[in-house]
Formats: structure tokens, sequence, C-alpha cells
């Protein structure tokens, strides 16, 4: 993780593919995410996928073929 004013780089590796991914995040809401805030609140600024990939440290590709075709119709 490489800090610059506000924000922090974090890298996270897809725990399926091995592909790192870095983006950067506010400061601010990483740490409040890290102290148990909503990450949908407190880093809204990242899409849906960078989110998820923090969370279950699962790409968007690798979470597709996870859960393709597992809704009912």
């Amino acid at each position: 993780m490489t800090e610059a004013k506000d924000t922090v780089e974090i890298g996270v590796t897809c725990q399926m593919c091995k592909l790192r991914t870095s983006f950067p995040v506010s400061r601010g809401g990483y740490l409040a995410w890290k102290d148990g805030g909503l990450i949908q609140k407190v880093l809204s600024e990242l899409s849906k996928e960078q989110r998820e990939l923090m969370i279950s440290g699962t790409c968007s590709h690798c979470f597709e073929k996870l859960f393709s075709g597992t809704e009912e119709e």
C-alpha cells in the first residue's frame, strides 16, 4: 500500500487467478472501511468490481466464472 496525500494505493491479488490489481482509494474511506464501515458507503468512489475484489479477493472475471448460471430463472 503506497500513500499519497489524501489517497492510498491499494494492491489486491485475486485468490483464484493471481492477477494483481492496484487502484487509488481515499485514505479516510480506506481507514473507515478497515474500522468496520460499510464499503459501499465509505468507498463509494470505487466500482462494485473493485469493492468486491477488496472484500473477497476475487476479480470480476473469476467472480463471473464462479457464479455464472447459479441464479434460478
